[in-house]
């Protein structure tokens, strides 16, 4: 089993199966490195992914399939930890796994500033509390909300797991809570972070347990074989071959699998 992750904001120093690489060559040379047999090649972010399907499209290799991950960092990597449960059976099912971890998600972030945020559009008078000291913004991602405080708090919803990332030289605070046990926290290149304010946090929160999430989403599946490779097929097209397979198409069910507890989230901690 290969799952590869890609992407430029990843889990501590010793965290080695998420390489930072971004270009071209980077992505040739990851690739390269892994055993023969049917890859599941995470790419996290537009860039990351960009740099993948060129190399794909230069390398013509038929035993990698590319999953696309978006948004902030730390729903990138909730939604990795799912996908790094597949076995190769089940990379084909990859669309429909990714699709409930992310449900599953909740992203807040806390920032000092929103001058630079468009996404949500914060009010008139939050653009113009941002220029004076003392002011902080809890923004709920999911919601497209944006509350002004003058404490450095983030309060989160209850969850299993949570994936965290700052930016924050403050003396004080931040405060959040409730925040799990089971946490991993990421670190990336300035030049790629999420938030354009001086200080930030942000957090996205696992609601349930992230094996749950990706037994259940497989035993709700209904995948498809693809007429050329006949791998799983859940999404509009095959993710090895890339062609369009009808839903019409009949396939053989993917087998209920107990993970092993190395496969948990408490792993990644």
């Amino acid at each position: 089993m290969t799952v590869l992750g890609l992407d430029a904001w990843r889990a501590g120093v010793g965290d080695t199966r998420h390489t930072p690489s971004l270009t071209v060559d980077d992505v040739v040379d990851a690739l390269a490195s892994v055993p023969s047999g049917d890859v599941l090649l995470i790419a996290g972010g537009a860039q990351t992914a960009h740099a993948a399907r060129i190399a794909l499209s230069t390398l013509r290799r038929s035993d990698v399939a590319l999953v696309e991950v978006s948004g902030s960092p730390t729903r990138r990597h909730a939604v990795r930890l799912g996908l790094d449960l597949l076995w190769p059976d089940a990379y084909g099912c990859a669309d429909v796994v990714l699709a409930a971890v992310d449900a599953e998600c909740s992203t807040q972030a806390l920032v000092s500033s929103v001058t630079r945020l468009s996404d949500p559009n914060p009010r008139l008078t939050d653009h113009v509390a941002s220029w004076f000291p003392g002011q902080f913004f809890a923004v709920d991602v999911d919601a497209g909300e944006i509350v002004r405080t003058r404490i450095p708090e983030l309060l989160l919803p209850t969850g299993e797991f949570a994936v965290l990332a700052s930016q924050w030289s403050r003396p004080e605070g931040p405060e959040i809570a409730p925040l799990p046990n089971a946490r991993v926290e990421l670190a990336g290149p300035p030049r790629s972070a999420p938030w354009q304010a001086k200080q930030w946090v942000e957090v996205t929160v696992m609601r349930s347990p992230i094996v749950d999430t990706v037994q259940r989403a497989l035993a709700a599946s209904q995948p498809r074989g693809c007429p050329s490779c006949a791998r799983a097929v859940t999404g509009a097209q095959c993710r090895f071959c890339g062609i369009v397979v009808a839903a019409s198409t009949r396939g053989t069910p993917i087998p209920t699998v107990v993970f092993e507890p190395s496969h948990s989230e408490e792993t990644y901690a």
